[in-house]
């Protein structure tokens, strides 16, 4: 590490001294003009000359060496305090940081903090969506067709109501999926939602009748996911979705269902990040179908 300069006041003085211009003027022309008045052969003009004449540049030339001196100092002076700034400047920035961070940490352990972090947390709790069955079973659906002809149809369904009361269920979508006592996959599809009006069904987007809100009013929505014909003689039954493009899956082969049994599984989403599961045991007695049983406690009815 190098030497610190010493900063001295005398030298100053001295250098500036040395230096002056001042100097130059009241020794070197003086005695140049007796070395010529000598040579020459002419009167010492110096000795005519009045005593201010001398002691006024004299006064002048030691305020001005001293004023110099003093500049030349301080300047100094200032030239070292900037040169060490950046080291004091770091280590106030540190002790400040330091002192910051011990705060902060003080503050994120006061008792008011954490406070209100479990608060905030509890109203994250208090918002989210919670999916319970109001009901289950089976409904007869009559469909008119030409000449009022009436088909009837047995759905299965179930009713969907959100038990928290400060926030809704956002573009809920459901997935159907029905597994054999093979415990495999054999049939999935969507379900579909209870239309109440013809206004409903003839909706240009009809995209949107896939998905469903479900308020916090605890008004339950109807989902219907299989279906069979009224008088059936088929030992057969079908699952029930609404297709993309607005129409009803009545009798696709691809959800067709045959086994005596089968757990259907089904599977609720929403864009706010609600996601429930039901599972029910389903009966199929030559055609005719029901729910047998809740599997899990979420899928029991409740009021």
């Amino acid at each position: 590490m190098p030497k610190k300069k010493r900063i001295s006041l005398p030298k100053i003085l001295f250098s500036v001294l040395g230096t002056s211009v001042l100097w130059i003027i009241l020794v070197l022309i003086p005695a140049g003009i007796q070395i010529y008045q000598f040579f020459g052969g002419k009167v010492n003009m110096l000795d005519n000359l009045p005593s201010w004449v001398w002691f006024a540049p004299l006064y002048i030339y030691i305020v001005y060496v001293f004023g110099r001196a003093i500049y030349e100092y301080q300047k100094e002076l200032k030239e070292d305090n900037s040169s060490n700034q950046p080291i004091r400047k770091r280590k106030e920035k540190v002790n400040k940081a330091d002192n910051q961070g011990i705060a902060m940490q003080d503050v994120n352990n006061s008792p008011v903090t954490q406070n209100f972090y479990q608060e905030k947390s509890k109203l994250h709790q208090n918002t989210k969506p919670i999916l319970r069955i109001r009901d289950y079973g089976n409904e007869i659906k009559n469909l008119y067709g030409i000449n009022d002809f009436v088909v009837g149809y047995d759905t299965l369904y179930i009713d969907i109501f959100n038990k928290q009361k400060m926030g809704n269920a956002e573009r809920v979508w459901s997935q159907i999926e029905w597994i054999n006592g093979n415990t495999i996959v054999e049939v999935s599809h969507r379900g579909r939602w209870h239309i109440a009006t013809k206004t409903m069904q003839n909706e240009p987007v009809k995209e949107d009748l896939q998905y469903r809100i479900i308020d916090s009013n605890q008004a339950p929505q109807r989902l219907y996911f299989a279906w069979t014909p009224k008088d059936n003689k088929e030992k057969h039954f079908y699952g029930l979705e609404r297709d993309m493009d607005g129409r009803d899956s009545w009798g696709h082969e691809k959800h067709k269902l045959e086994e005596d049994e089968y757990i259907v599984k089904i599977t609720l989403q929403g864009n706010d990040g609600v996601k429930q599961q039901f599972k029910y045991r389903i009966r199929n007695d030559d055609g005719k179908i029901s729910i047998v049983e809740a599997l899990t406690n979420e899928s029991k009815k409740r009021n």
